[in-house]
């Protein structure tokens, strides 16, 4: 719950969320497997990837450093990662701005971000975005924000949700039952298999 604190008639105002950013994690992960009896191409193996969002308290100058990162549990396989924010609030934009990390590639046809790596078990991937700005000029200045922001941000209008996919780095995309990898036999982060296994587990999922 966003909290104000007013610290005087001089109206210093520190704001617990624009302090802390609500963020939800919607759908904390998506472990897709499939496993079937009868000869059928296009599956993926029967795995475990276990995903959840998690992030440090936010750290608040001119700007909110809030970094969302999505981690994999310890014993999941390699995995893909892909992540949607939204903002509830219509009028986010007037007042903020997310700075995204480079890290993450936003597909403007269906909303995710992509990881552009694999996520190994037990590791983190860096951050979704790193930093919220405000807009001065219709916010005001830190320590001398606006009534209306003040309002805005109490009411919830800082709010922040992402929802995340992860599926396994791997799936058999052929008739000849072999593996297409999204790395490499040094780890590396291969892009087009990536996309080829989200397209084959899009069509597998009926989205």
């Amino acid at each position: 719950m966003v909290k104000t604190i007013l610290k005087n008639k001089k109206t210093k105002y520190v704001i617990a969320a624009l302090l802390i950013v609500a963020l939800v994690g919607v759908g904390i992960t998506v472990a897709y497997l499939i496993s079937r009896a009868e000869s059928v191409t296009n599956t993926f193996e029967v795995s475990e990837v276990t995903t959840y969002i998690t992030e440090e308290e936010p750290k608040i100058d001119d700007s909110i450093t809030k970094e969302p990162k999505i981690k994999s549990e310890a014993g999941s396989e390699p995995a893909l990662v892909r992540a949607r924010v939204t903002v509830p609030n219509g009028d986010f934009a007037k007042y903020a701005g997310i700075v995204y990390n480079k890290s993450w590639k936003l597909n403007e046809e269906d909303g995710y971000y992509y990881y552009q790596g694999i996520l190994e078990p037990g590791e983190t991937t860096l951050p979704i975005f790193n930093t919220i700005d405000i807009d001065e000029k219709n916010a005001g200045e830190k320590d001398h924000y606006t009534a209306e922001f003040i309002e805005f941000v109490n009411a919830g209008g800082l709010d922040v949700a992402i929802y995340h996919e992860s599926v396994q780095a791997y799936a058999v995309l052929g008739n000849d039952g072999n593996r297409t990898y999204a790395y490499d036999k040094d780890g590396k982060y291969l892009e087009e298999e990536a996309k080829s296994i989200w397209k084959h587990y899009d069509n597998e999922t009926g989205k």
